[in-house]
């Protein structure tokens, strides 16, 4: 390609959390739940999507805190698969601190060593969606104190969903401009789409593409290496408040003073 993008499944780290690359379920308007399974097609019946979803030790307990605080009887309603994904107006619902006593009830002991510097982090409260899921409760922050930043720092990168503009699309497979996180002086930061980098992704296989018709100039989600839905304008705002927020807190955690390091 021209654009010089790199190429799908580059770096080929593992979140080691429950999300993990090619290892999505996607649902309703194509973000994932991850499992393996595409809703529509992979899954003969919605009570096996259901049990796929139930699973998943990352995303199944978010869905049903955010679905209950909404008064929505089903946890993969899209309302409340996409507040998880991507943000939005059901998070105001959970309200931040029983956000937070939801990750200290379901988290805690798995976290383990690295829990102080996540309650820290849930000092002011913690927002129920995948990006603070990634950034803090994950043992990412522990590993970037104990100074081993290269392979933590790909995970919260490539794990987190994040817009990108399409700048390409051939078959199965796109070119698109991203953000990219940047760890330097004990500091997360993320840096502008316009000063990011190319990157080859992956809209499906044999010409079906869950995430729908992707277009040049698109604004899409990606998580990994796949594109999950193109994003309307409110919902790319929701998910780099999102962003912002999830970085916040994991700030917050990589500052604790005297906190175990991973080493």
């Amino acid at each position: 390609m021209a654009t010089g993008c790199a190429p799908a499944g580059a770096g080929g780290a593992e979140s080691g959390s429950g999300d993990r690359p090619g290892g999505e379920v996607r649902t309703g308007g194509g973000a994932k739940a991850d499992g393996g399974v595409e809703s529509g097609g992979g899954v003969e019946s919605a009570r096996g999507l259901r049990a796929l979803a139930q699973g998943v030790r990352g995303a199944w307990p978010y869905l049903e805190l955010i679905a209950g605080a909404n008064g929505i009887a089903d946890p993969l309603d899209d309302r409340v698969v996409a507040a998880y994904w991507l943000g939005g107006p059901l998070l105001a619902a959970v309200g931040p601190f029983a956000a937070g006593n939801h990750v200290q009830e379901r988290f805690a002991a798995r976290a383990g060593r690295w829990w102080t510097e996540v309650a820290a982090a849930l000092e002011d409260g913690f927002i129920a969606n995948h990006a603070c899921h990634v950034m803090v409760v994950g043992p990412w922050v522990g590993m970037l104190r104990g100074g081993r930043s290269d392979a933590p720092l790909e995970v919260i990168d490539r794990c987190r969903i994040r817009r990108a503009r399409v700048l390409e699309v051939h078959c199965d497979e796109a070119c698109v401009v991203t953000d990219r996180i940047s760890f330097s002086s004990g500091v997360l930061e993320v840096n502008s789409p316009g000063g990011g980098v190319t990157q080859r992704v992956r809209l499906g296989e044999g010409g079906r593409h869950p995430c729908g018709p992707v277009k040049v100039g698109d604004t899409v989600a990606v998580h990994w290496d796949w594109v999950c839905e193109v994003l309307t304008p409110a919902a790319g705002e929701a998910l780099g408040r999102a962003e912002i927020a999830a970085i916040r807190r994991a700030n917050r955690a990589l500052a604790v003073p005297g906190a175990p390091e991973l080493g």
